[in-house]
């Protein structure tokens, strides 16, 4: 695979930015200097983030722009999270630090979401437009969220607007491939009361054309058949406001369809798949000290393989109560106390009968705030799994701001977190293990930040050291017989580097701005026959660059992002090969008193780049579409 200078011309802007803090000085950090404000983000269970870990948010521009695809494309061109894709419509799933899809969790509005039966969550099937927000806690940084996240969460908030607008959206989508999509949204109520109702709807044909270099001894361009998506969604949520807090109620109906091509040296399957997901939350939270919440989640998931003769029926039933209570310790700080208790029940017809399981974790936080530069935390949390107490697990952490400036901080951190296999894991049959051990991860953590104004310049900037041991690793082998079997690998270390810079400057009608991520990740098996080996699928190098600019209406960004070598054998005999994906768009945004109007038109994979993320599926080369906004601002 080739690539010219305009191709490598982003990825050496991303070097520049991620390059350039390192060359500051001391005595220019002292000049002009400007003091950072803390930053607050409100709302339930935010202020319980543990000083001493870095939490990331996701760009709120960015959600608006995709917000008529998928979580995989935000957290993909966004964050230095992998996403591994099976292709348009193929599962989508995350993973942090080399440590896998189970090790990653996914939570909406403080509540776990993933399927019981597999441990996570399908991101391709997770419209970015059900939410206002995304926060990614990575490592130990999770636990004060979810326990039982060994590598991140990816957590979807929905914030309300007590500012008592009223608006109604409009959001269109054409695009290549047949893909077609629209969302219809509408706000209103007043400071005291809010209803918040979105309504989505997605179909695509995904026959993009393919280079086929492995099925023939000559290469040739083939058309994706057999890939067809249909998607739909519908969230009605309800706040009130009172004195002392707020209630909300949230209800979230979706339901995907699609057919599942098979691998380029296969022949079609006839896969199919449907996911059905019922979701009702109630939340309480009181302003000073307390909030309780309660959900019901009901899943369903049907896959049917023709060839093999496969027809497999799941549904799970989950319930969820968290709680949280906090208490001031005068100069100690404040100590946080979060209950969490989930009940799972699976009908599958394939387990030998169904299956149920309830845990309870309880988790003790405090923290140390009293000190405007220096501030520490410590947690410890007690899981009761079928009721046996499992070895406790804990996190600490400290932050510190040498600099009276406050425009330097520095993070560290050691935690260790322990993850319980997933239904499939103790009950699939055949492969199923009930044997098998608990995982546990010891997780530590260095990082630095910079935050600098100059002039019309804001600079941010962090880098962030880590390193994890992973015992009794749980994955799924090829075994004795012709089926892969759930067991405890040896050992696994992940270490790496994880970096970001944002440059932004902004004038009169002009502003732009630069964002850069990379990150570099070895997660190494400690088995002897394989001790040094790259854990498949988990790419050394990961980066991107992402730039956007406003001038009066007129909008532009580029994106680029490169993904490095995967492995896709356990000896590292066989591998795919890195590649880089640059996206553009162009658009107009109009304000008037009425409302909003916003065009926009989007090329992706500009250079028409062959490749694949998993072996043998392969994804679109170039393609565009045309998004469209209209809102109306309705009188009070």
């Amino acid at each position: 695979m080739t690539f010219d200078a305009k191709t490598y011309l982003p990825g050496y802007i991303a070097l520049c930015i991620l390059l350039f803090p390192l060359t500051l000085r001391g005595q220019w950090l002292a000049d002009d200097t400007v003091k950072i404000n803390e930053v607050v983000i409100s709302g339930k269970k935010s202020d319980i983030v543990m000083p001493g870990f870095k939490i990331q948010s996701v760009d709120t521009s960015i959600i608006e722009k995709y917000s008529l695809g998928s979580l995989a494309e935000v957290i993909s061109v966004s964050t230095s999270v992998f996403v591994k894709n099976y292709g348009c419509g193929g599962t989508a799933t995350a993973s942090f630090r080399g440590m896998g899809a189970t090790g990653t969790q996914v939570t909406w509005n403080g509540i776990r979401i993933d399927n019981p039966m597999l441990g996570q969550s399908d991101l391709s099937i997770l419209s970015a437009g059900i939410v206002n927000k995304v926060n990614i806690y990575t490592g130990g940084a999770s636990m004060i969220q979810n326990g039982g996240a060994s590598g991140g969460i990816i957590s979807l908030e929905s914030k309300p607007d007590w500012s008592g607008r009223r608006t109604l959206i409009f959001n269109p989508l054409a695009g290549s491939f047949g893909k077609y999509s629209g969302m219809i949204s509408g706000e209103f109520g007043t400071e005291k009361l809010q209803s918040v109702t979105r309504a989505y709807i997605s179909t695509a044909e995904n026959n993009f054309t393919y280079l086929d270099n492995v099925s023939r001894a000559k290469a040739f361009h083939d058309i994706r058949k057999n890939n067809e998506v249909k998607q739909n969604y519908f969230i009605q949520e309800l706040y009130s406001k009172t004195a002392s807090g707020y209630y909300s109620v949230h209800f979230w109906y979706q339901d995907a369809h699609r057919n599942l091509p098979s691998s380029i040296l296969s022949e079609y399957a006839g896969e199919k798949q449907d996911d059905k997901s019922l979701r009702l939350l109630l939340h309480y939270e009181n302003d000073k000290s307390f909030f309780i919440t309660g959900s019901w989640i009901k899943g369903e998931l049907d896959y049917r393989n023709r060839l093999a003769s496969i027809d497999s029926r799941n549904r799970s039933d989950s319930r969820i109560i968290k709680t949280g209570f906090k208490k001031h310790l005068g100069i100690w700080g404040i100590l946080d106390i979060l209950l969490n208790e989930e009940y799972n029940k699976i009908n599958t017809n394939n387990y030998d009968g169904k299956a149920a399981r309830n845990s309870l974790d309880v988790a003790f936080a405090v923290k140390n705030i009293n000190d405007e530069r220096y501030n520490g935390s410590l947690l410890v949390r007690q899981i009761l799994f079928n009721r046996r107490f499992l070895v406790p697990d804990f996190s600490a952490g400290l932050k510190m701001e040498p600099f009276r400036s406050r425009t330097i901080n520095i993070l560290a951190n050691l935690s260790k977190n322990s993850r319980i296999p997933t239904m499939n894991d103790l009950y699939w049959n055949p492969g199923g293990n009930p044997a098998l051990k608990n995982e546990y991860t010891l997780t530590s953590e260095l990082g630095f930040g910079l935050a600098k104004e100059i002039s019309l310049f804001e600079l941010q900037y962090d880098v962030t050291f880590f390193y994890n041991s992973i015992k009794d690793m749980i994955q799924w082998r090829p075994g004795d017989l012709s089926y892969w079997t759930a067991t405890n690998i040896n050992d696994v270390h992940t270490r790496g580097i994880e970096t970001s810079a944002s440059l932004s400057l902004k004038k009169d009608e002009f502003t732009v701005s630069l964002k850069a991520s990379y990150s570099y990740t070895k997660a190494e098996d400690q088995a002897k026959s394989l001790r040094g080996t790259q854990l498949m699928y988990v790419p050394v190098n990961l980066a991107n660059t992402f730039i956007l600019a406003n001038y009066g209406g007129l909008q532009f960004s580029w994106h680029t992002g490169l993904t490095g070598k995967r492995f896709t054998t356990a000896n590292n005999e066989d591998f795919l090969p890195s590649y880089i994906i640059n996206d553009v768009s162009l658009g107009y945004r109009h304000k008037t008193s009425w409302g909003l109007f916003d065009a926009s038109f989007d090329i992706d994979n500009v250079f028409g780049i062959d490749y694949q993320n998993i072996a043998y599926f392969p994804l679109p080369g170039r393609s565009f579409s045309l998004r469209l906004l209209a809102q109306l601002n309705l009188k009070k």
